[in-house]
């Protein structure tokens, strides 16, 4: 993601990892690691839309899916 010059590129990176989660939220298990980087490195963006997606996502996944980020 850091090495894109493309914000449209970065933008359908954190795009595609938000449907990855909305899809397969129960069979992530270990890949929420790699998942959150990503979102930091979002976060770490000089675009600000993909700042504020990278945000607006993780607040929803700490809201809809926080028991299964940190399992049993």
């Amino acid at each position: 993601m850091q090495n894109s010059r493309s914000g449209t590129i970065r933008s359908l990176i954190v795009d595609c990892i938000v449907q990855m989660i909305k899809s397969k939220v129960g069979s992530i298990k270990s890949g929420w690691r790699c998942v959150f980087m990503i979102f930091t490195a979002a976060a770490d963006d000089d675009l600000e839309s993909i700042v504020e997606s990278a945000f607006e996502n993780v607040e929803q996944v700490i809201l809809e899916h926080f028991d299964q980020v940190v399992g049993d």
